[in-house]
């Protein structure tokens, strides 16, 4: 299972107009690292539903918290070279992580920690969820 998810995270961090991520009861743990490849290239995903997967402190915490912030240092770098050339063809409000649900997983303080440490710096994300965990 572990390659067929890797395989597919693969396809879309390529896609230019997926907007949405869902896998839900996957039992992810053993490869949510491979997610950061997939926000490490994607500007089209917006929302990532990641609910019953497994997922706790031990085996996600460090990958879920880089999967944020490499959104938004994303947008904060596009931000940047466009001021410099003074361009404003890029509508930053229509691209990148919005919205991120990670409910009823194993996720405990550790976690908590990490994500309202990467949130302290994000400008562009809208909505965190985390119940049941």
């Amino acid at each position: 299972m572990p390659e067929a998810l890797e395989a597919f995270f693969d396809g879309v961090s390529k896609s230019p107009s997926i907007e949405q991520l869902i896998v839900h009861c996957t039992n992810m743990s053993s490869c949510v690292g491979s997610l950061v490849q997939v926000f490490k290239h994607s500007r089209s995903l917006q929302e990532l539903d990641l609910q019953v997967n497994g997922l706790s402190d031990k085996n996600a915490a460090n990958h879920l918290s880089k999967v944020i912030s490499l959104q938004f240092e994303l947008k904060d770098s596009l931000k940047w070279k466009l001021g410099l050339r003074q361009e404003s063809e890029v509508n930053l409000d229509t691209m990148g992580l919005k919205k991120v649900n990670f409910s009823k997983n194993w996720l405990g303080e550790k976690s908590a920690a990490q994500f309202a440490n990467t949130i302290r710096q994000d400008n562009y994300l809208r909505s965190l969820e985390l119940q049941q965990n």
